[in-house]
């Protein structure tokens, strides 16, 4: 009990690893989407964490003082959830159908800065609803491109909300005070969704949107 409430963060992450072995385990044509959509988000989350959520969004106790070992592993194990889990629930494949366009993953890039930059010091909103739009905005963007991601993108966001919803009522279970004591409570809306603060349903939403077909779109694939 004092392991799970002095470690909060860490024990809801080790909530997710079983989740993604299943999937991860159940077909090897997606591991290395997911590894690669893992380790992408893992260090996304760190920078995203040290320059701008630990500020302003959420205090959390780590396992090693200084060490965001949390936060890449929430961004490797969800993120690298999100790239894939849609598609695998609803049984697409992969289907090449041109080359890879790396202007896109240029794209994407230029909008996740451009807009927390514009969000935080320009419009002065709080990190988390600044992170929470990029996702969103690729997700549009993927599927104004090619239609056929739509239905893929809209499981994944319910999935990872799911997931999301899940892991925080477990973690609650042991640990009622979370996020009086672990977020900036005063810097955000106290709206909740079964028990789960509104910023993180809609980052959950968002991020699973977002991540589904990224992937798909950069390198030239269709599900079939």
């Amino acid at each position: 009990m004092g392991f799970i409430v002095e470690n909060a963060y860490f024990f809801g992450v080790l909530i997710v690893v079983p989740i993604w072995l299943y999937f991860f385990l159940k077909n090897k044509d997606s591991r290395k989407e997911m590894l690669i959509s893992g380790i992408t988000f893992g260090v996304m989350s760190v920078v995203l964490a040290k320059y701008f959520c630990l500020l302003d969004y959420y205090k959390p106790s780590y396992l090693i003082d200084g060490f965001l070992l949390e936060d890449f592993l929430y961004g490797f194990f969800l993120g690298g959830l999100s790239s894939e889990i849609g598609q695998l629930v609803l049984g697409k494949k992969d289907k090449k159908v041109r080359k890879p366009k790396y202007s896109y993953f240029l794209i994407f890039l230029i909008i996740t800065f451009l807009t927390i930059f514009l969000s935080i010091y320009v419009f002065k909103i709080n990190s988390i609803y600044a992170i929470t739009i990029p996702p969103f905005l690729i997700g549009i963007i993927t599927v104004l491109v090619n239609k056929k991601f739509l239905k893929v993108s809209i499981v994944s966001a319910l999935i990872v909300l799911i997931i999301t919803l899940l892991v925080y009522n477990i973690v609650l279970l042991f640990y009622p005070d979370l996020f009086i004591q672990e977020l900036y409570i005063e810097h955000i809306t106290k709206a909740s969704f079964l028990n789960v603060p509104l910023p993180e349903i809609l980052f959950a939403l968002a991020l699973g949107f977002g991540a589904s077909s990224y992937h798909e779109l950069i390198f030239g694939f269709e599900y079939e």
